[in-house]
């Protein structure tokens, strides 16, 4: 029926047939026409209206009231006609599309900051903890917005900073109704939640309670085995009939937050300790009061990183939050996903900060959590290999300035004398000397401060600069050797290491000695690496150090190994890069002294006489009477000196012997050389036959 009939129709028609003709009308908005069409239309229509809307409309007047109405008067009717009519308070309303998420009433109202909203739609039965779909709903619906790293509502002046790591599990969890108005400082609305959220609880353990007492009747375990809740396993909590969740405002999942209420959960603690601290004043009154009711999930971890409020109090540097969560009873062990404490992230932020004022509020923290009784030698996991002591040497490469130098060194001073183990080891091994000589050679920044603290940490403390019983750990000696390169030369540290006793482990002696051989600089130093790595090398370090001398006609370093780390076995290669260098420095000695195999054929199929040859061809300054005496030299050499002597009837890849290339550099060229091959020849062929 076109509602435009009704329009012209007599107004004083029976309402019994204005009401069947409205009841006639299927659509909404056909509906919603004809109620603007007069008073006497509007009173007959809108409960039918209110009605259909809560029947298929998904209660859609609640969540328009919520979300845009302005006037809270007009607002409070609309919400009580809806429900009058069967309109569902906890129904989800989309932001436009179901892609760009969901919400309820109470979310949006909240949101928004209107008290009186919130308070009537929770004495109506929303729930105050309902889930939306996340943090995407609030920015589609311009409820909060985003501004160089802050989030705030667009009608509030205060504005909350979230650490990264809040803002990264933020983005991954479904947010309760508490969540919004905690970020834009709607203090009153927080109250009504926080007292709506505690008598569901309430309501929650008298039924329990009941239970229990029921089964204590009737003698049945069924129902206390239903009920009774498990202690968990990360935090440790104590065992309650029903958790105390009043103050979680956002949750990884339903069905995670049953079973794991504390994991993966974001508390009001967490926002408080992620914010700014300076726009939180006027309202720690009403926060204490409620951390005091209800703090049992005080040491609850968020998604991703499992941040404790104690954790992130320490990262945002709020010095106030840091100090309720100690005095509510916050525990100071719990670690994070990395297996850091807050004790570590304090003492790392410390000597890593720059500002002297904020590392003045860090070490009063660091004092504080010890007072509590922080573990001064946890360890983190093996991803970050930490211990307290280890977060105390700074990673930053920067300057320091002489107070930073004193902070540093008193909070380490302050972990050793409160019961830190200098010697402890990390999960991979590593100790404090070990992060201290790995930041050292990273070559820029404080690394003479560093050599300073690093001769402290030995001489008045006991550090061992020995190798690590970890073998998968480099010693500190072979770190420095390996950080010897073209752009950096830790000499200073190298002697340092040298005077205290340092040594290299077996399992790094290849690497390090291969390092020492390559790098000039290191071979100038005091190091007597030769006689410390004799007999744990490898044949194959040993073949590539006597490669690297003959490659480079290095008298020194063949003098250095030569009979002291054991012979080449790789001599015949060896004696063909000597041959084919022109007046090699190293020849004569390697001809007297090298073993060797007479009958070596390199990858071209040439023995040593082709390789002779060529060399005639190709080296101008080679002469005959040299190629006569080197060829002598193969010719006779005999398998008592190592080897058979060099047979002349191989044939190269090219398909010809050395006496067929020598003749293709001319007939009337090296005849000398030429008679002493066919006399060799003969005397091979000979050989044979007898």
């Amino acid at each position: 029926m076109d509602p435009s009939i009704c329009v012209n129709t007599p107004q004083r028609m029976p309402p019994e047939l204005m009401i069947q003709v409205a009841e006639e009308l299927p659509e909404m908005s056909d509906l919603a026409r004809l109620a603007r069409t007069s008073r006497v239309w509007n009173r007959i229509v809108m409960p039918l209206l209110y009605t259909l809307d809560a029947r298929v409309g998904n209660s859609h007047a609640i969540g328009w009231v919520a979300l845009k109405c302005k006037r809270d008067d007009v607002g409070l009717e609309i919400i009580r006609l809806s429900r009058r009519h069967g309109g569902n308070v906890n129904a989800v309303h989309g932001a436009g599309s179901r892609r760009n998420g969901y919400a309820s009433a109470l979310h949006f109202a909240a949101a928004r900051g209107r008290h009186a909203l919130v308070d009537e739609l929770l004495r109506m039965g929303a729930d105050p903890q309902a889930l939306s779909s996340g943090m995407d709903v609030f920015f589609h619906t311009n409820l909060l917005r985003r501004s160089r790293g802050r989030l705030h509502g667009p009608e509030a002046e205060a504005y909350a900073i979230l650490l990264d790591e809040l803002h990264d599990a933020a983005r991954v969890t479904r947010w309760m109704p508490l969540m919004v108005p905690l970020i834009c400082r709607h203090t009153a609305v927080v109250q009504l939640l926080v007292k709506a959220c505690a008598a569901k609880l309430a309501g929650a353990r008298a039924e329990a309670e009941e239970f229990r007492r029921r089964e204590a009747q009737q003698g049945q375990g069924i129902l206390a085995s239903c009920i009774r809740p498990t202690v968990p396993p990360a935090h440790g909590l104590p065992m309650r009939h029903v958790h105390d969740t009043t103050l979680h405002v956002a949750v990884k999942s339903a069905g995670s937050w049953a079973a794991r209420p504390f994991e993966e959960v974001i508390t009001a603690f967490h926002l408080l300790a992620a914010m700014t601290a300076d726009h939180l004043v006027e309202d720690w009154g009403v926060y204490d009061a409620i951390f005091a009711e209800h703090g049992m999930s005080i040491d609850a971890g968020i998604p991703i990183h499992r941040y404790s409020a104690l954790h992130l109090a320490v990262k945002a540097g709020s010095r106030d939050m840091f100090e309720r969560l100690i005095r509510h009873g916050a525990r100071v062990d719990l670690d994070s996903t990395l297996g850091r404490t807050p004790l570590m992230y304090a003492i790392t932020q410390c000597s890593a900060c720059t500002w002297n004022a904020r590392r003045a509020t860090l070490i009063q923290m660091i004092h504080r959590l010890l007072d509590k009784g922080a573990d001064v030698n946890h360890r983190s996991v093996a991803a970050v290999a930490e211990t307290p002591l280890i977060c105390a040497v700074p990673v930053e490469q920067m300057p320091w300035t002489s107070q930073h130098w004193r902070d540093v060194r008193a909070v380490i001073k302050l972990l050793i004398t409160m019961g830190a183990r200098v010697n402890e080891p990390s999960a991979t091994g590593s100790t404090v000397a070990h992060r201290l000589c790995r930041e050292i050679v990273r070559g820029d920044g404080n690394a003479t401060q560093l050599e300073r603290l690093l001769a402290i940490m030995v001489t008045e403390h006991g550090a061992s600069v020995r190798p690590s019983e970890s073998p998968n750990l480099p010693s500190m000696l072979g770190l420095c050797c390996l950080s010897f390169g073209a752009r950096l030369a830790p000499t200073r540290l190298l002697h340092m290491l040298l005077s205290w006793g340092a040594d290299i482990s077996d399992g790094e002696t290849d690497q390090v000695f291969v390092r020492w051989f390559m790098v000039p600089e290191l071979r100038r130093s005091r190091l007597d690496l030769v006689h410390r790595c004799k007999g744990r090398l490898s044949q194959v370090v040993v073949n590539k150090a006597y490669h690297h001398a003959v490659a480079n006609q290095d008298r020194g370093l063949w003098d250095s190994i030569h009979g002291v780390i054991g012979a080449p076995t790789n001599g015949s290669r060896l004696m063909a890069i000597g041959l084919a260098t022109h007046n090699h420095r190293l020849w004569p000695i390697m001809m007297r002294e090298l073993a060797f195999n007479g009958n070596y054929v390199n990858s071209r199929g040439e023995t040593f006489l082709h390789m002779i040859v060529a060399k005639l061809d190709t080296t101008a300054n080679y002469r005959e009477s040299a190629a006569i005496k080197d060829a002598e030299f193969f010719l006779n050499r005999q398998s008592g000196a190592g080897a058979d002597a060099t047979s002349l009837r191989r044939v190269a890849k090219d398909g010809k012997t050395a006496l067929q290339r020598l003749a293709q550099l001319g007939r009337t060229k090296n005849t000398k050389l030429r008679l002493l091959l066919y006399d060799a020849r003969e005397d091979q062929v000979e050989g044979d036959e007898t």
